[in-house]
């Protein structure tokens, strides 16, 4: 589904009502409610709900989500990170992490 975020929740139910697998962009939707009914209907549907992120498997987003899982930074209230790959990093990409 390539819509805004704000209006995947709708989306996401009438394609589950039709039997649909559904792939989205993060954010699922703009709550968690709404997130874990969307993703409840899927699987009471037999469906799959998957949402893209792109960067799940990055060798850099999995050290500091060990660390963060460790508890090694502390009481975690907010992440912002920026990661520039330079030069691109199509050939890494193409090994399956990017």
């Amino acid at each position: 589904v390539s819509i805004p975020s704000h209006m995947q929740r709708e989306a996401i139910l009438l394609a589950e009502s039709h039997g649909k697998h559904v792939a989205v962009e993060k954010p699922v939707t703009m709550s968690e409610a709404d997130t874990a009914r969307c993703y409840e209907a899927c699987e009471r549907a037999g469906v799959h709900l998957h949402c893209a992120f792109q960067r799940r498997t990055d060798p850099a987003y999995q050290a500091v989500a060990a660390e963060v899982a460790a508890g090694n930074l502390g009481a975690i209230t907010s992440i912002h990170a920026i990661f520039r790959d330079h030069p691109c990093p199509v050939g890494r990409m193409r090994l399956g992490w990017g």
